[in-house]
């Protein structure tokens, strides 16, 4: 027993000596002239329960978001990402049903995208 005991504080002792190991990751940042932005495409979204009331979205990725996609408004603007324009923009979102859809003036947009 007193070596079992012995043993199990030896441990104690030399685990209180061992550095943890962390998990290093290397971040790398690219410059580019559009800030990172992406114009993946213009999309028609209809409004929810209706196939003939629509709006036009441009559809922007950027990179370091893990595939997370923005809408802007098609307007006069429609060259300008997110960070630029002054138009309205939001997160693309998913439903359960796995469609994509733009919440927009409190209305639901779907999108075919």
């Amino acid at each position: 027993m007193a070596v079992l005991t012995g043993m199990v504080a030896g441990a104690m002792v030399f685990s209180s000596f061992v550095v943890p190991k962390t998990n290093d990751e290397t971040v790398c940042s690219q410059i580019n002239a559009n800030d990172g932005w992406r114009q993946v495409g213009e999309y028609t979204g209809y409004l929810e329960g209706s196939q003939t009331v629509s709006l036009t979205f441009v559809i922007w990725e950027k990179d370091g978001l893990c595939n997370a996609y923005y809408w802007v408004i098609k307007n006069s603007q429609r060259n300008k990402n997110p960070d630029e324009t002054d138009c309205e923009t939001g997160a693309l979102r998913k439903n359960r049903e796995g469609q994509w859809y733009a919440a927009f003036r409190g209305q639901i947009y779907f999108i075919n995208f």
